[in-house]
């Protein structure tokens, strides 16, 4: 067999999706405690991505070379931080979608 016959056939085979048949059976306060370790995971990525953009808008006004005013060094680090969320939204919803959720938790590893 030529390796794209193996490749269709797989794509075509629905049960060779090993992640199609997994199951959730964990307890109700496995899961709550699953949901509050995403919440606190999520809580430290803010609190240590807060003090980047701090750091560059004071980077952007004390720095000699560049002497920025306040206005548009802070315009600057909420625009940073806007387009980090929206893209980390945005591409967690196209990873989720195309990855499916298992793939997506276990690439993300």
């Amino acid at each position: 067999m030529q390796p794209s016959a193996v490749e269709e056939e797989l794509v075509q085979n629905s049960n060779a999706d090993p992640f199609s048949s997994i199951r959730d059976t964990r307890p109700t306060s496995q899961k709550r405690f699953a949901v509050h370790l995403i919440l606190a995971s999520l809580f430290f990525l803010y609190m240590a991505f807060l003090p980047l953009s701090i750091n560059l808008s004071k980077t952007l006004k004390f720095n000699k070379a560049l002497l920025w005013s306040s206005t548009n060094s802070a315009h600057t680090a909420t625009i940073f931080a806007g387009i980090n969320m929206f893209s980390m939204l945005v591409f967690s919803i196209i990873s989720d979608a195309i990855l499916g959720r298992a793939r997506t938790i276990l690439l993300g590893k």
